[in-house]
């Protein structure tokens, strides 16, 4: 429910919140840190039962389907685009 607010409250802080928000109800969540050859970006993954990793755009609880190698897919993410770049995510690191 927080905006975002370019250079104070970003995908970065999105990310910890869920991840935090998750965690502090016993749901185990992982901190998850994209990288494009210019920028990068910060996500969450669930590890589910039925769907295995399962990763969740912060900024609009959204599911995002990732692969590395590919853009990331803003048009469906509900996140706010804040850069030009569509180059694609060289790595994803899943930090539980």
């Amino acid at each position: 429910s927080n905006p975002y607010i370019s250079g104070e409250y970003v995908c970065f802080e999105f990310a910890t919140q869920v991840n935090n928000n998750a965690e502090a109800t016993g749901i185990r969540a992982a901190y998850v840190r994209l990288r494009f050859e210019n920028w990068a970006h910060a996500v969450v993954a669930f590890e589910t039962a039925d769907r295995g990793l399962v990763f969740i755009e912060p900024q609009s609880d959204r599911e995002v389907k990732l692969v590395a190698g590919k853009p990331y897919p803003w048009l469906t993410s509900g996140a706010m685009r804040t850069t030009k770049y569509g180059d694609a995510i060289i790595e994803m690191q899943v930090i539980w």
